[in-house]
């Protein structure tokens, strides 16, 4: 797979580099260097690190799924003789922020960024809601434990920010959650966060978590017209190349929304029903939280198809139906008129 290599000493780690398909510059322990001084650790969670060995400061992109996680990318740091200076949360999903908590112990006066929907929906949050993808908020009971650790708030949006003697660009990347960013680092690299999954990732699942399709279609387009240098997924590592892999993701978006036309073409059915068949048709795991995982993707997919006029929505007896658009009556009768469907249109939150 790859086409050549070559080996050089930095510090205390010995890196090798591999040039090939969807390979980046792979060190013997510890943090994988992809181009200059922008780094990420393997490992089901890519936390991306960008060192700056001029003022030995670390900044992290997202901050893992826990404390093991976060001491891993800290003895790594240390290793090269920097500390964790700042970190960017991407989105409001717990395998992003549950390291937070070790490095503000670590380091008292860090800095914890995040978009205001974000770090709101950490400070605020108080109902445990289990519908995130790869887990469920930290929570006692029934009851969740709000974060407090974001110190700073940037705008959802195209833009730059300086932490320290370091300029990073920050991305809007909608689609996957509310709020979500992406940060591209002086050397090219893009990390982005959730905006797509890695070929592993999509392997094993079937069915993809994005709460707004146009958005998340809108941030493939917006990931491909950069022509970075490397990308760097959370749940995927490295890439160097963005084509095929968003190929894919729209092909198997495409899939469920089409799915999901199909089955209120010829007859309507009710949000439940779509939702029980999206399940068996995915074969996704029958549990209270991955219920919700669904919930909220064949709800995002339901909202694209009635935002194109390609479903009507209404209520009949206390149940949200969908039907094909070119229907004009209510299941189990032929006499409602089209106004009464009409007038009982909702819009699906996503």
């Amino acid at each position: 797979m790859a086409a050549g290599f070559t080996t050089e000493n930095k510090g205390l780690t010995r890196y090798i580099t591999i040039i090939g398909k969807g390979d980046c510059l792979m060190a013997d322990t510890g943090l994988i260097r992809i181009e200059g001084s922008s780094y990420y650790l393997p490992g089901r969670w890519a936390v991306g690190v960008y060192l700056d060995f001029d003022t030995r400061c670390a900044v992290l992109i997202d901050s893992g799924a826990g404390t093991t996680v976060a001491q891993q990318v800290d003895h790594a740091v240390k290793a090269h003789g920097c500390k964790v200076a700042a970190i960017i949360i991407t989105h409001g999903h717990e395998v992003q922020f549950r390291g937070n908590q070790y490095f503000k112990e670590q380091y008292p006066d860090i800095h914890i960024y995040s978009t205001h929907q974000t770090g709101m929906y950490l400070r605020h949050k108080s109902i445990c809601s289990s519908e995130l993808p790869f887990g469920a908020p930290i929570c006692e009971g029934n009851i969740c434990m709000p974060d407090h650790s974001i110190t700073d708030f940037i705008p959802h949006a195209d833009g730059s920010l300086q932490i320290g003697a370091i300029t990073l660009q920050i991305l809007a990347l909608p689609g996957h959650c509310s709020g979500m960013i992406g940060v591209i680092t002086p050397d090219d690299v893009v990390y982005c966060s959730d905006a797509m999954f890695g070929y592993h990732t999509l392997s094993k699942q079937k069915l993809l978590y994005y709460t707004n399709i146009a958005e998340a279609k809108s941030t493939f387009r917006k990931l491909l017209s950069l022509r970075a240098s490397a990308y760097v997924l959370y749940h995927g590592g490295c890439i160097k190349g963005m084509m095929n892999l968003v190929k894919q993701h729209m092909t198997r978006i495409n899939e469920t929304t089409h799915f999901i036309l199909n089955l209120v073409q010829d007859s309507p059915l009710t949000m439940e029903t779509i939702i029980e068949k999206v399940m068996r048709r995915y074969e996704v795991e029958q549990s209270v939280q991955q219920y919700h995982v669904a919930n909220a993707i064949t709800h995002a997919h339901v909202t694209e198809l009635y935002q194109k006029g390609l479903v009507l929505q209404y209520l009949y007896g206390g149940y949200l139906y969908v039907a094909g658009s070119h229907r004009d009556v209510m299941p189990d009768t032929d006499e409602e008129p089209e106004h009464i469907i009409k007038n009982n249109l909702l819009d699906v939150p996503s």
